[in-house]
């Protein structure tokens, strides 16, 4: 009884509300008159269709003979009202009275407003004579429009909304509605304006700015990156700042550009000295040549030709043909030819045939059979160790595990001569704890399964050095451990057999002579004594790696001049080791050009080094590297966020659009416009022929913009509110979740999760559970197994999260229910709450009793 009062508690309160809703409404119904379309429609909004004015109001105007033109359109015979009803429905739709705004008959009535009447004013009419019977009786409501004015145009959105037969700007409504912006001109002459209906058409008001002078060279027109001129060349790259041209040998700044000879862009090209290239016939000359930001070698390599085959011409030329450094028969291109593996003919000479041959190992001749069974038969004859032998195209498999594809596939998977169900392999099998396989097909693999508690098998790394590396794979509570196999002994002292066997004994990571645990007598670095005894001595020993003996000079300029006599293990005697290494001198106005210092040991100084040369400014859309230092364009820093030109980002709809930027050392092409949102279907982006959302669909074409077709949502999520689990055991439990739509009848997926605290291990068997639902029901059925494990003794919780989904679900706000179950871990005893069993399911909101008490005295409440 309990069972079935909880699980239709829903279809009681449905069954209860139904009954007393028809209660009501017996007791409070009443006669009414009954009419049917625009008769209905009439009936509710103007005067009972019992009253004497009701019909004739609908067909006269101030005498009996004066019928209005919604009079015309429904009878001329106005004397019963069952006459008047079937005329009105026999006008359904049609706009009788002809207004200028083409609303319909029935569009007027539903707004209050009597078609073919103008004025408030409503004589009363006798309804058996349709004649005038007295004064007025009746005015409609005020505020009320007894015939709707026509609609005004919308001039932006395609449509002739008032239905004068012209559309946005051809409609002189719409003469100096202002649209969307526009821009016009280049450089310092753009402007924008906007698109304005105007004479039955549409202007663009924008008007391009006036140019100004760009240059001459050295002008501050040349360097303040604005495009004067409007002739879409900017600064440097305009043909009016170009600079004077430099004289590329004489040590002078020609153009005045901050840029000596080479250094400058101009002298690119400009030959110094002759230079030689390439090897053999490839040997060729060119020239050191001026390329910015300093020199390149133009001297290009011939081009090789053959070297060869075997007997060839070029075999015996004296000439390196292939300029690969090496003649004639010294070339492997002159080598003996190959041996063919499979004509029975010595083609090399050296007296083995085919597969005899070492050059045809590895070589394959066909299909053969291993004489193997299954899948193993099939094999490739191949040459190996001077003979053709028939080898294997696939291993052998695995057959099974039960419920595994390779039990139901036809084939002897393991070459065992037996396949799938007559194989063994195939029948159900207990867990094995260390193949990473879900071999007793419970959803639970190795260690993960409760099978597995206390096994142990297996080698593993534990992370640790040496001999602590080793260990053993055992499973406890539910988890894979790697338990240390041997424990760290001692390493040394020097001379002990642990020093000499090559194992690092006490688990630091060092082996014998690298552990310090080994380290001999120390060397004294500068007595021309071997004092440890290795055959080395002073600085050739290791020991003495590093030992300076005072500063000495190095010889080198600069910086790098002073230095320290010290060990290196290339000689007994140390020697004299630079301080400093080389550093950098420059760019113009880093420290290290006014120091005082040759940081980069070239003999030149701050301000003598062309290393601290003023830079340019780089420009950054011209293609050249303005400022000498390696970087055009987007690639110099100083053009970080620089902008340059519109372009096509790629993406559809308005994402399309973007603008070039210099990011990160790249020209990359930005979006102008973020993603927007298509949809709901009454949005005005489902009809401003955009596609917003940039998926490549527009407006209706786009399923954002259909209509919802329902919802789904949960009514009710039962779980155990309390549990008892002993340590390291597992218990499972049943969950159902309930719930239903307003959907047709479709599949619907609920999707169970729970998250344990850090005592509490949690698994759902299945995640989701699909299945149809029906509009309206709200008590489908979604039943989980849940295991729950404990790791020790304590107490925890398990919280619980159901959501349900479905196509068509417009309503996410009440998809989700959640619920948490209290987990008691400890062992069992004989005097124990029964609420703490393991077994318990119940919670004292759902007895039997309480529930039935509940619900009566809710039922006598609303009666």
């Amino acid at each position: 009884m309990k069972f079935l009062l909880l699980k239709h508690r829903k279809t009681w309160w449905i069954i209860f509300v139904a009954v007393l809703t028809l209660s009501i409404g017996l007791v409070n119904s009443q006669p009414v008159f009954a009419t049917s379309g625009y008769g209905s429609t009439w009936s509710g909004i103007y005067p009972s269709s019992t009253s004497d004015n009701a019909g004739c109001q609908l067909c006269h105007g101030t005498s009996t003979q004066n019928l209005n033109p919604y009079g015309f359109a429904i009878s001329p015979n106005c004397s019963s009202w069952a006459n008047i009803t079937a005329g009105i429905n026999g006008a359904t739709g049609e706009n009788s009275d002809g207004d200028s705004g083409g609303y319909s008959n029935l569009d007027e009535i539903n707004a209050n407003a009597q078609p073919g009447w103008t004025t408030g004013a409503v004589p009363v009419w006798n309804r058996s004579t349709c004649a005038p019977a007295g004064t007025n009786t009746y005015t409609p409501p005020a505020g009320t429009t007894l015939d709707p004015a026509p609609a005004s145009e919308n001039c932006s959105n395609g449509i002739d909304d008032n239905g004068d037969g012209l559309a946005d700007c051809a409609d002189p409504q719409c003469d100096g509605f202002t649209g969307n912006a526009t821009n016009c001109g280049v450089g310092a002459c753009t402007s924008t304006g906007n698109l304005v209906c105007q004479g039955g058409g549409q202007i663009d008001t924008c008007t391009p700015g006036a140019p100004s002078a760009e240059g001459p060279f050295g002008d501050p027109s040349c360097s303040d990156q604005s495009d004067n001129d409007c002739d879409g060349l900017t600064d440097a790259a305009d043909p009016s700042c170009a600079a004077p041209q430099e004289t590329c040998d004489n040590g002078v700044d020609d153009n005045g550009n901050g840029l000596i000879d080479c250094a400058d862009p101009q002298c690119d090209g400009y030959a110094i000295q002759t230079t030689e290239c390439g090897v053999g016939a490839c040997a060729s000359t060119g020239s050191l040549a001026c390329q910015t930001p300093g020199q390149a070698d133009t001297c290009t390599p011939g081009t090789p030709v053959a070297e060869g085959p075997f007997g060839d011409a070029t075999c015996s030329d004296g000439i390196d043909n292939d300029c690969d450094g090496v003649t004639d028969e010294i070339d492997p291109d002159c080598s003996a030819p190959q041996e063919t593996c499979d004509n029975g003919v010595d083609d090399n000479g050296n007296g083995l045939i085919d597969c005899a041959d070492p050059q045809c190992e590895g070589f394959t001749d066909g299909a053969c059979d291993t004489g193997s069974s299954g899948i193993c038969a099939a094999g490739t004859n191949v040459c190996q160790n001077g003979s053709q032998v028939c080898v294997q195209n696939q291993p052998a498999g695995t057959e099974g595990p039960l419920g595994s594809a390779t039990c139901t596939d036809g084939l002897d998977n393991d070459c065992n001569g037996l396949a799938d169900a007559s194989d063994p392999n195939c029948t159900p099998l207990a867990e094995i704890c260390d193949n990473g396989t879900d071999d007793d097909g419970d959803g639970l693999i190795d260690c993960a399964d409760p099978d597995c508690d206390g096994f142990t098998g297996g080698t593993c790394d534990t992370g640790n050095m040496g001999i602590c590396a080793a260990g053993t794979t055992a499973c406890r509570q539910l988890q894979e451990f790697c338990d240390q196999s041997q424990q760290a002994v001692t390493e040394g002292p020097f001379g002990s057999a642990t020093c000499t066997d090559g194992i690092d004994n006490d688990c630091d990571g060092l082996a014998d002579a690298n552990d310090s645990d080994c380290t001999p007598v120390p060397e004294v670095c500068d007595n021309g004594v071997d004092d440890n005894g290795n055959g080395l001595a002073d600085c050739q020993d290791p020991q003495c790696n590093g030992i300076t003996f005072g500063a000495c000079d190095t010889g080198e300029p600069g910086i790098c001049n002073a230095g320290n006599l010290a060990c290196d293990g290339s000689a007994i005697a140390p020697v004299c080791t630079q301080d400093q290494a080389s550093g950098t001198e420059g760019p113009f106005d880093s420290p290290t050009c006014d120091d005082g210092l040759d940081n980069d040991c070239d003999n030149l100084t701050d301000l003598d080094d062309l290393d601290c040369a003023m830079p340019l400014e780089e420009i950054c859309n011209n293609g050249v590297d303005d400022t000498g230092n390696g970087l055009i364009d987007c690639a110099d820093p100083q053009c970080d966020g620089f902008t340059g030109g519109a372009c096509d980002t790629g993406n559809s709809g308005i994402c399309a659009a973007g603008t070039n930027v210099c990011q990160n050392g790249g020209q990359v092409c930005v979006q102008d416009q973020a993603i927007g949102t298509e949809g709901p279907s009454s949005s005005p982006t489902c009809q401003d022929g955009l596609d917003n959302d940039c998926d490549g669909l527009t407006d209706t074409a786009d399923a954002d913009c259909m209509a919802s077709s329902g919802d789904v949502s949960l009514s009710e999520l039962e779980v155990p509110t309390k549990i008892r689990v002993e340590p390291r055991q597992v218990v499972n439990r049943k969950i159902t979740v309930e719930g239903g739509g307003t959907l047709s009848t479709q599949n619907a997926t609920v999707t169970l999760s729970g998250v344990g605290s850090e005592n509490v291990g949690v698994v759902v068997k299945p995640i989701s559970v699909t299945q149809p639902i029906e509009p309206g029901i709200w008590e489908t059925e979604f039943e989980f197994t849940v295991f729950v494990s404990c790791k020790t003794e304590g107490a925890g919780t398990v919280d619980w999260t159901a959501t349900i989904s479905a196509p068509g679900n417009d309503d996410p706000t009440n998809d989700v229910l959640t619920g948490a179950t209290s987990v008691i871990c400890s062992e069992y005893d004989d005097h124990d709450d029964d609420d703490y069993r393991s077994d318990d399911y119940r919670s004292d909101d759902y007895r039997s009793d309480d529930y039935i008490q509940f619900f009566i005295s809710f039922i006598f409440k609303f009666l």
